[in-house]
């Protein structure tokens, strides 16, 4: 399968410094970047921040070769370099850990690493390439077991796989795209500790992130974007997280009108919407990853359920909206078995926002055909579609722009927008959060807590503690294969971190 090649080395000596000047991308009628700017610097840990659709994706993608810039010059220590394509970034050094892992699930960890690396470049035999892995894996405490399948590794062990595939080229610069969206906190301090190493090496480190506080735990210096244009790039000792929001977001008021104080609701005289009874959820593989599962979510209330990645919180949502059989017990929907329930019924009376969101969406048409995918939304008014729209910050131009060309977090924003619109008596949210910025959260948040005064219903499923404990009303965590309901005035906090750790 693999033929034997000399190695022929990628990467030169360490560059010292990464200039992009008068930096220029267009998406049709969206420009992208406008005028970039921003010196990059060896032994530096440089942040790029902004807000989803500020072009922080943009910007990784041209540096890597997955995207070509329409204006502009990039240079490694003071050499013009040309970046058509991802062999020419890997050339020059550049190498990126995307934000979501590009891996062939029924591989192994090591065929996946030599894919990659044969489609790249030249090879020594596989057992060489598999032998400085493992050394690398060892070096930056990137400990994975080679002979796994992808399929059954959690997310933070499929990332350690896309960086041990960077790894190997030997770059001087690294782009980290949003590296920390699912990870625990264990996982975020072991890959801080490794961004640390990198620094220490002398190599480029870009890390892309809507984290506010993170940036300034990990960052030397900060760049901001929004829409487009670098607003400030300055040592992190220069900054406060005041004016880092300030600079971020160009207007406020949205946030304000949601950010109010939250006082949790005892909603349980009211009728219950959805009734989960020593259910056995299975897996992909049609193992049980969850054993008798009980919960109730009742009417103006949000419960919220915290797990890690891989501990069943994907398949319980999917087996709640009937897209999985489960093995035993019963699910309930406003007094209604979801095993009785066809699927355009459920679809259409229950909203369904899932861990992997671009399932959901047709990427090559417009964003009003994605909002009206479900038959009863079909007869939404664009009016009422923009005012969605507005509502939940997407930037798009209009309607009528290609879905495709949103950024992450306003893919996301979308998709939550639309099962909202549905008015569903049950809304079930799967990391609802994820990939969106400071702002985009409180807002999001914002609206479930309004539509939980409305009467809805709301289940959010979480890796994200801290969401969960800031918007429930009642708490579950994920522990042993089962989910334990947790008394959130009692320290909930740290009875999850137990739990979760």
């Amino acid at each position: 399968m693999f033929r034997n090649r000399e190695v022929i080395g990628l990467v030169g000596s360490t560059p010292t410094q990464l200039f992009i000047n008068g930096l220029s991308k267009r998406f049709g009628p969206i420009h992208a970047l406008k005028n970039v700017s921003i010196e990059f610097r060896g032994g530096e840990i440089h942040i790029i921040l902004g807000e989803n659709g500020a072009g922080k994706t943009t910007l990784a993608k041209i540096l890597s070769g997955i995207y070509r810039l329409d204006e502009g010059e990039i240079t490694i220590n003071g050499t013009p370099v040309k970046i058509r394509n991802t062999k020419d970034a890997l050339r020059n050094g550049i190498a990126i850990v995307s934000q979501y892992p590009k891996l062939i699930e029924e591989m192994t960890v090591a065929e996946n690493l030599l894919i990659a690396l044969d489609y790249y470049g030249p090879l020594t035999t596989p057992r060489s390439v598999i032998e400085r892995a493992v050394e690398l894996a060892d070096k930056y405490g990137l400990h994975i077991d080679m002979d796994k399948y992808i399929y059954s590794l959690s997310f933070s062990e499929r990332q350690r796989v896309e960086i041990l595939k960077a790894l190997l080229l030997n770059p001087s610069v690294l782009i980290l795209d949003e590296p920390t969206t699912l990870l625990t906190p264990n996982e975020k301090r072991g890959l801080y500790r490794f961004i640390e190493m990198l620094k220490q090496e002398g190599k480029i480190v870009i890390v892309i992130t809507h984290k506010i506080d993170e940036a300034l735990e990990i960052g030397d210096r900060i760049t901001i974007l929004r829409d487009g244009k670098v607003i400030v790039s300055l040592p992190k000792e220069k900054l406060t997280k005041d004016m880092i929001i300030k600079y971020m977001f160009s207007d406020g008021a949205e946030e304000n009108k949601y950010n109010q104080i939250f006082i949790r609701r005892d909603a349980s005289n009211r009728n219950a919407v959805l009734v989960v009874e020593g259910v056995d959820v299975i897996d992909d593989y049609g193992y049980i990853i969850l054993k008798n599962v009980n919960l109730k979510v009742f009417e103006g209330e949000i419960v919220g359920v915290a797990g890690i990645a891989g501990t069943g919180l994907k398949e319980l949502g999917e087996s709640i909206y009937g897209l999985r059989k489960i093995a035993r017990g019963q699910i309930v929907i406003n007094g209604r078995s979801v095993s009785y329930m066809k699927r355009e019924e459920i679809a259409n009376n229950v909203g369904f926002i899932p861990d992997n969101i671009v399932k959901t969406l047709v990427l090559e048409l417009e964003v009003e055909k994605n909002f009206r995918l479900k038959k009863s939304l079909w007869s939404i008014t664009l009016d009422a579609m923009e005012r969605y729209i507005n509502k939940f910050r997407i930037k798009a131009e209009s309607p009528n722009q290609n879905t495709g060309t949103l950024s992450g977090g306003n893919l996301q924003k979308l998709v939550v927008s639309r099962e909202v619109a549905l008015k569903p008596k049950l809304l079930i949210a799967t990391n609802p959060t994820k990939a969106l910025d400071h702002i985009s959260i409180n807002v999001i948040h914002g609206i479930f807590r309004e539509y939980a005064s409305n009467g809805g219903a709301v289940l959010i499923l979480s890796e994200d503690i801290d969401e969960v404990l800031r918007i429930s009303d009642r708490i579950y965590v994920i522990s042993n294969n089962t989910i334990k309901p947790v008394d959130s005035n009692k320290d909930a906090r740290k009875l999850m971190m137990e739990l979760l750790t």
